[in-house]
């Protein structure tokens, strides 16, 4: 059982396309939502969702490997802080005092040591019934467990249909390509068309989980400059939807060379 209360590192490790995101993103919600059993003689840790590396993600009296020192520097304050980590290379060697998770379209676990294995072609049947297999691991009540499937259930939606990693079946309807990668009586098919994205984006922006934390949609990488388009606001699936009908696809590759900018109407 892991201690959410205590300083942890997590890693998720997963294949590609294999819903690796929303293992990672699962992992975080639940590690917020541990902070509010809150104890009286120690602040719980905060959480930390990122692709950097413990060691430089955290600046200064705060960083993180301090914690997991044998040997911390004396007269150094360190804050309390978990790391959430997500990672499509395979680690050599398992690190100290790191727990992982992982994901792949096998059901055999991509790493022995792997605390809970996400089978895509289980996940996909019924992702929301996912989130008790963490009850155990983590000691979640069933309060705790409601919650994060309450965030997660719009999340998912939002996910597959907004933003520069949406549904490659989305993003092609969005290009008018006729091609399509899901039949509709695939598990995993989605059709946007059938959701009033608007009224999603409120629904997932309105869970304690979207109000007390950034509802990131998407993994956040190093660069800063993206965090506009990895975090949901009102209008995110309009604005983002647009982009990807003037071309733009995933990650924000273009497909073809970006449109001209609109010319300039003199008005004398």
């Amino acid at each position: 059982m892991i201690d959410c209360l205590t300083p942890q590192r997590i890693v998720q490790h997963g294949e590609a396309r294999s819903a690796s995101t929303f293992q990672w993103y699962l992992l975080c919600s639940i590690l917020r939502v541990c902070r509010a059993r809150q104890r009286r003689d120690v602040p719980p840790p905060k959480v930390i969702c990122s692709s950097r590396r413990a060691e430089t993600h955290v600046q200064g009296h705060e960083r993180f490997a301090l914690q997991f020192s044998p040997r911390p520097p004396k007269g150094v304050k360190v804050k309390p802080i978990t790391l959430v980590q997500k990672t499509h290379s395979r680690p050599s060697y398992p690190a100290r005092r790191t727990v992982y998770f992982t994901s792949s379209h096998l059901p055999q676990k991509l790493l022995p040591y792997s605390v809970v294995h996400q089978h895509y072609a289980e996940l996909v049947r019924s992702p929301l019934a996912a989130v008790e297999a963490y009850a155990p691991v983590f000691n979640l009540t069933r309060e705790m467990v409601r919650e994060v499937q309450m965030h997660l259930r719009w999340w998912m939606i939002i996910r597959q249909c907004c933003g520069y990693q949406s549904s490659q079946d989305h993003r092609n309807q969005l290009h008018g390509f006729a091609g399509r990668r899901h039949a509709e009586f695939d598990y995993d098919y989605v059709n946007c068309d059938v959701y009033q994205l608007p009224v999603v984006e409120r629904a997932f922006l309105s869970t304690r989980l979207a109000r007390q934390y950034i509802p990131w949609i998407q993994f956040v990488r190093e660069d800063v400059s993206l965090l506009r388009d990895t975090s949901v606001s009102p209008g995110f699936c309009n604005r983002t939807n647009a982009d990807i009908r003037r071309g733009m696809d995933f990650n924000r590759r273009w497909l073809n060379a970006p449109p001209p900018p609109s010319p300039l109407i003199s008005i004398l």
